[in-house]
């Protein structure tokens, strides 16, 4: 049994390479890659891990169907845009190669995600449920102090820590019973309030409003309500600080509480985000390309800590079409699977979408959006094989 009673139990052997083998490795490579001093072999793990991955794809079936060639299709429009773009603003070719092999690498993980490799067939075990509190529990290991009021957790920083536990929190629920979810529900927030991560938090009470969405009948059976929330929760995300910034100023005075989750001060972020629609207006159709999309600060290049805007400098206007077309065929893709699986990938789409309001995480390297996705797409191929053994 998973976290509903409609999970069925699968009695069969695991691929070696399953969904779960592809987060504990990508995983291991993150924390290989921001821990120790290996800043400059991300691109390299990234580009050696997946493709691994899709290699020994193809030993297995691929289900590709009418979603998938469309999926598919739009990765190939992406990569005729990115070098259409290249002509207009002649951003440098080793920023425009390094876009285009990232949309590569989408195309590799999506024949990854839809493959028999990727199959979980034994979900509900001792091991998996206890490998997932053991990672949690890792993350509050901190190799150096932060500050007084934040622990740096095993990331090195606060703001990764929280957001990766909260990006995988999605596939806990894939795996874990209800009460072990639960349990490791308030886990996650003990780890978001020791990191004060507030884009964290604000993430996870989104994800929460959206699993209580999705158990919500027959609401969540409607694309155009279930659409809504989605969008509602996404924009909630954008005017967050805003909304909640005299409260939380109230209540940090109640709790005489000097914890940076009621900070609401100006912390630098606006004037990088005024800057960027400056530029962007300066380009709004084609957008800058990716080197202007950082903003230099003396010697330093600082991301305008919201990804949607960073999307819109990167790809411009004609380009963001492309990118609302794939966020609608993930969400097509959600509609169409069966209630545990619809839930899962939902929540874990609702997390990326408000953690995009205030991080940079589109395209580009963490695993963030590649989990969100993967995760999608698996639940998808493998809700349409159990209706499909259903009906049969």
């Amino acid at each position: 049994m998973g976290i509903y009673k409609e999970s069925p139990v699968e009695l069969y052997k695991d691929s070696r390479f399953n969904i779960f083998s592809f987060l504990l490795i990508t995983l291991i490579s993150y924390l290989v890659m921001t821990v120790f001093p290996f800043a400059e072999l991300r691109a390299i793990l990234v580009y050696i891990l997946i493709p691994i991955f899709f290699y020994i794809t193809f030993v297995k079936k691929v289900n590709i169907d009418v979603f998938s060639l469309h999926l598919l299709f739009t990765f190939f429009l992406m990569i005729c845009y990115k070098l259409l773009q290249y002509l207009f603003i002649e951003d440098p070719i080793d920023l425009m190669v390094y876009e285009i092999s990232f949309l590569v690498i989408f195309i590799m993980l999506t024949f990854y995600a839809l493959s028999d490799l990727a199959v979980v067939k034994i979900r509900n075990t001792y091991a998996k449920s206890l490998a997932f509190f053991i990672i949690y529990l890792l993350f509050f290991v901190s190799y150096q102090d932060w500050s007084l009021t934040r622990i740096s957790g095993i990331f090195s920083n606060p703001n990764i820590t929280a957001h990766t536990a909260v990006m995988v929190f999605p596939f806990a629920m894939l795996f874990l019973k209800k009460k072990s979810m639960l349990l490791l529900y308030f886990i996650l927030l003990a780890l978001l309030f020791a990191t004060a991560s507030r884009s964290s938090l604000l993430a996870v009470l989104c994800m929460s409003i959206a699993f209580i969405a999705c158990k919500t009948r027959p609401f969540n059976n409607s694309c155009l309500i279930m659409l809504a929330v989605l969008c509602s929760l996404t924009l909630f995300s954008w005017h967050a600080a805003d909304l909640i910034s005299e409260s939380a100023e109230l209540v940090s005075k109640a709790l005489d509480s000097h914890s940076r989750v009621f900070y609401t001060d100006d912390n630098g972020r606006d004037n990088l985000k005024e800057i960027a629609w400056q530029r962007f207006n300066n380009s709004p159709y084609f957008g800058v390309g990716s080197q202007l999309s950082k903003i230099k600060i003396g010697d330093e290049d600082f991301s305008v800590h919201n990804g949607y805007i960073e999307l819109l400098l990167r790809y411009g206007l004609f380009g963001i079409i492309f990118l609302v077309t794939l966020f609608l065929q993930l969400f097509t893709a959600i509609m169409k699977q069966s209630n545990f699986y619809k839930t899962v990938s939902f929540v874990s789409l609702t997390g990326l979408l408000s953690l995009g309001t205030s991080s940079s995480i589109f395209f580009v390297l963490n695993y963030y959006f590649i989990w969100s996705f993967i995760l999608i797409l698996y639940c998808y191929r493998t809700s349409k094989h159990e209706q499909n053994d259903i009906a049969a």
